[in-house]
């Protein structure tokens, strides 16, 4: 059943004023705050239907009603305003984010922290990386001492490199054999291939030490392992506390922990350059069913994904939250386009 163009005013209001003072609106205060001319008790029965339809809820019998998770959902969908970027937070946001292109880990801090103190909710930001990266080649360059450099390029331009130590017998016609033979062998595998077994079959075939051979082929599948873990940042957890719906702190620690641990499945949009709000029990991580999370994605380049989430009760500011993190992918997708543009110039 759709809802009529004065129910959806009505609604509106309760939102914006429940998400502005965390208190149960009641009629008395929409009748002060809309002019549409209809007395206390109209509004009343009004708010009445809106419960009974599964858009609004009451927490207490004497008390005014506040928004349900489907009253949230139609707000976002329908009917909240959009919120204006001033020219100080546009300021402030192209501040961060220039001169950071080169220094990823570290922009991506700066956004988080930005976003936090704009906010005041908590924020996650990290990279979303290409699903199970693949070996393409290795090289083992002898240095003085007994050790040599292992040098393991992976697809999406991921290059990793290492110092090993090797045996004595080991020089550099058995470097230039393994060399060859990790190449033949391992190419287009992921890190669930690269195991031990075939680093004792590589070693077997070339004649080089099976330690040394495990030594180099456990680095090449660690740095393949490691890289498919998206890492991610997570800043203002503690400003969970400052909400009213937080206030039980068994609750809010519960989320706070799980925000911070790193098993945290939290949300990476599919949908590239679009603000996705995720409200309450839409979530598909239990500890997020008490939380509203609205997210994005940018373009990094090379195959990986920027993202940025923000975290906070379901009577979240969302229209403010969206359009700040709307304007934050805008630019970084622009600033990164702008930059790999760059650089293919220097290389030509």
């Amino acid at each position: 059943m759709s809802l009529g163009e004065r129910k959806k005013i009505i609604l509106r209001a309760v939102v914006d004023d429940y998400i502005e003072h965390a208190e149960p609106v009641g009629s008395r205060t929409l009748a002060e705050k809309l002019d549409l001319g209809l007395s206390s008790a109209t509004l009343r029965n009004e708010m009445s239907e809106l419960e009974s339809m599964g858009y609004l809820e009451q927490p207490h019998t004497s008390a005014g009603r506040i928004p349900s998770n489907k009253g949230y959902r139609l707000y976002v969908d329908e009917l909240m305003e959009p919120h204006r970027i001033t020219a100080e937070e546009a300021e402030s946001i192209e501040r961060a984010l220039h001169g950071r292109l080169r220094e990823i880990d570290r922009m991506i801090a700066d956004v988080a922290r930005l976003l936090v103190n704009l906010t005041s909710y908590a924020v996650y930001a990290g990279t979303v990386r290409p699903e199970g990266i693949r070996f393409k080649k290795a090289d083992i360059i002898p240095m003085e001492g007994g050790s040599c450099v292992v040098v393991a390029v992976f697809s999406a331009n991921v290059v990793k490199n290492t110092v090993l130590v090797h045996p004595p017998e080991v020089g550099v016609e058995e470097l230039a054999r393994l060399t060859a033979a990790l190449n033949a062998r391992l190419r287009e595998y992921g890190a669930d291939k690269i195991v031990v077994a075939v680093a004792l079959e590589i070693a077997r075939d070339t004649g080089v030490s099976p330690e040394f051979v495990t030594a180099v082929v456990g680095f090449i599948h660690d740095a393949a392992a490691a890289h498919d873990r998206s890492a991610v940042y997570v800043d203002g957890a503690t400003h969970i506390f400052d909400h009213p719906e937080f206030h039980d702190i068994f609750k809010a620690r519960k989320l706070v922990e799980y925000l911070m641990s790193d098993n945290a499945r939290l949300p990476a949009p599919e949908e590239r350059g679009r603000v996705k709000i995720i409200i309450g029990t839409e979530n598909v991580s239990e500890e997020l069913r008490d939380s509203s999370v609205v997210a994005a994605t940018y373009e990094l380049g090379d195959g990986m994904r920027g993202l940025i989430g923000v975290v906070g009760p379901t009577r979240m500011k969302y229209s403010d939250v969206a359009s700040r993190l709307g304007f934050f992918t805008r630019r970084l997708n622009s600033l990164f386009a702008k930059d790999s543009g760059d650089e293919r110039k220097e290389q030509k």
